[in-house]
This record gives C-alpha cells, sequence and structure tokens, in this order.
C-alpha cells in the first residue's frame, strides 16, 4: 500500500498508524522522495510503498529435526535489508533538499522581483477600483447619476464618466472648473492611498481632447500678444494636464519661454519673451 506525506518519515508515520504496525513489522520502500518546492510554489508530497511481512516459517519435513529459528538469527536476516531501506531513503532525501535549495537559491531574486510587482500591481488595482467606485457616489449626490469608464496606463489612469447629455455639462462647469475639481479630489485620494506615482484623468463627453485643442489655440494667441508687447502674461490656474499642453504648445517657439508659477489648486503658467527678466515674475 501507498501512503503520503510532506516528508519520507511523514509518510511512513501515516502508514505505519494506518496498518496499525511498528518499523519493524513492514518493509518500506520510497516511491517519491517528494520535493520542497520554493514559497510552496512546486511542492511535491512524498510517496512510500509498506508492505507487511509475513512471519516466515519453515517447511515441516518428516523423520528430519527442526532447527528453531532463533530472534538472533530473525533479526541478522531483518535488520541488513531494514538498514539499506533507510540509508536509500536518507540519501535521497538528502540528494532532493539540496538540489531543492540550490533551485531555490537561484531563483530566489526572480521570484522576490515577481512577488514585489505582483504585491505592486495588486495594491494599484485596489486603489482604482475604490476611487471609481467613490467617484460614482460623489456624482450621484451631485444629482447627476453616471457611471464611470476606467482606462489604466502607463503611470495613469483614465476616468470617464457617462451621463445623460443634459447632466455632462453639470459635470464639467465652466470652463472645466467642476470637472478639474473632481479631478484634483480623485488625485488627493489616490496619493493619500497609493505610495507610488499614478496620475488621475477625469473625463466626460470627450472634454479633455476639445479643450486640448482651445488650450493650444490660447498658447498661440498669448504668445503673439507677449512678443508684441514683450511682457509676460500669466495664465489663468489650471491643473497639470492642462499646463503640460501650453508647454509643449510653445516649446518650438523661439521668441517665448513658459513655466508654472504658483502652487496648486491656484498654480497657472505665465508666457515671456525669450532673455525676459525673472525678476520681473516674482
Amino acid at each position: 500500500m501507498e501512503f503520503t506525506g510532506k516528508t519520507v518519515d511523514e509518510a511512513v508515520a501515516t502508514g505505519l498508524a494506518q496498518l496499525k504496525c511498528t518499523r519493524d513489522e513492514v518493509t518500506v520502500t520510497v516511491v517519491h522522495p517528494g520535493k520542497r518546492g520554493f514559497l510552496g510554489i512546486g511542492r511535491q508530497d512524498a510517496v512510500v510503498a509498506i508492505e507487511v511481512r509475513k512471519p516466515e516459517v519453515a517447511p515441516a519435513q518428516e523423520n528430519q529435526p527442526q532447527e528453531p529459528v532463533t530472534k538472533e538469527q530473525t533479526g541478522k536476516e531483518a535488520r541488513p535489508q531494514e538498514a539499506v531501506t533507510e540509508k536509500q531513503v536518507a540519501e535521497e532525501t538528502q540528494l532532493q533538499e539540496t538540489v531543492a535549495g540550490e533551485q531555490a537559491d537561484g531563483d530566489a531574486p526572480v521570484a522576490s522581483a515577481r512577488s514585489q510587482q505582483g504585491s505592486r500591481e495588486a495594491d494599484r488595482d485596489a486603489v482604482i477600483t475604490d476611487l471609481g467606485n467613490y467617484l460614482a457616489d460623489v456624482t450621484a449626490q451631485m444629482g447627476v447619476p453616471a457611471t464611470v469608464d476606467v482606462t489604466v496606463g502607463h503611470r495613469q489612469v483614465t476616468y470617464r464618466f457617462v451621463a445623460e447629455e443634459d447632466d455632462e455639462g453639470k459635470l464639467i462647469g465652466k470652463h472645466g472648473k467642476i470637472l478639474n475639481a473632481l479631478q484634483l479630489l480623485a488625485q488627493n485620494y489616490v496619493d493619500a492611498r497609493y505610495r507610488h506615482h499614478l496620475q488621475v484623468i477625469l473625463d466626460v463627453a470627450d472634454y479633455r481632447e476639445r479643450r486640448r485643442a482651445t488650450l493650444e489655440h490660447l498658447a498661440e494667441r498669448t504668445a503673439e500678444d507677449v512678443i508684441a508687447s514683450g511682457r509676460p502674461v500669466y495664465l489663468n490656474p489650471m491643473p497639470a494636464s492642462e499646463r503640460k499642453v501650453i508647454h509643449q504648445a510653445l516649446a518650438e517657439n523661439d521668441y517665448v519661454t513658459t513655466a508654472s508659477r504658483g502652487r496648486d489648486p491656484r498654480r497657472g503658467v505665465v508666457v515671456r519673451p525669450v532673455h525676459h527678466d525673472d525678476a520681473d515674475l516674482m
């Protein structure tokens, strides 16, 4: 009969208990010494086959005296077989532990990195899910029931509100002020719960794309005013994503430079002529 256990000794102990035998009354054969694995991965139980020994009885012979089998003789026959079996078990177990240990040492850095990456992604996904539910609750309290579609990118997550057409303006506000306020609220939510950088963007009915075109036009018109007057122009406060659009729109302009000034949520962009004295911006 075969028995299993985490180790060979455990498998043998299980078999002896079920057979109600002692170690001297059975013959043990190791079918599989088991595998320890790494962090529980790839572990395999040990398997042993245990056979109960039949008592040896010498055949009766007529007219010939039968020599009794002494305990000493029985021990001499049994102990060598038992000793060999135990030695095989010990050697196979030791070999398996050595191989498993070498594999664990070699795979440890990779497994550790994968474990950390998996934990980081799990934390991020949990925060993203919680924020989506939070935003849905906030819009419901605003009297604007909406569903939220989520797109996850590299260090960025975008939430797109899907609402009735008549309610979309309530989520956007004048010049996007309500949407930007919700986005700042969402960003603070993530920053307080996730220790890695993750930018949050909120959108309604592709407002961000339409707003981008408006900002690019604003940047070009502002640059023309700065070049004509020779003086810097301060734009109204805007979120980081919109300030980035202004900077990118004028990055190739040889006559003006841009810089962000102030602190969120009152941080905005100043457009000034090239070589303008920074003291004027203080």
